[in-house]
């Protein structure tokens, strides 16, 4: 399998510069955790349905890959509901972690809100 490129704008550089000057760390190393992570759910299902991707792309109003395919409604349906299905594992992992060990809480709760906003 091939490297997925990463591209990030100019643009959302300084979106992040700025989240760190007002203190909001957590949010925002939240946020593109959470986005590269759905963008890649949709990456490995256009791998495993055999189509190509040119990368990913990160900017202020989100993240997208950029591919040069047509799809088959079939495909299109599957490939766009990975992501949401990898936000979804992810919040029931995290809740259950909380079920183990109550105290990541504090630390873990913006994670699982960031999750379900990109979901």
């Amino acid at each position: 399998m091939e490297r997925l490129k990463v591209k990030v704008q100019p643009l959302f550089i300084l979106y992040v510069f700025l989240c760190i000057y007002f203190g909001w760390y957590n949010d925002i190393f939240y946020y593109i955790v959470v986005l590269y992570l759905h963008e890649y759910g949709h990456y490995i299902m256009l791998r495993k349905l055999g189509y190509d991707s040119v990368g990913m792309v990160f900017a202020v109003y989100g993240s997208s890959l950029k591919t040069c395919n047509h799809y088959k409604p079939k495909d299109e349906i599957l490939i766009s509901i990975a992501g949401p299905i990898v936000n979804v594992i992810l919040i029931i992992c995290t809740i259950a972690l909380w079920w183990v060990f109550p105290t990541t809480y504090m630390f873990t709760r913006s994670f699982v809100i960031c999750n379900a906003v990109v979901m």
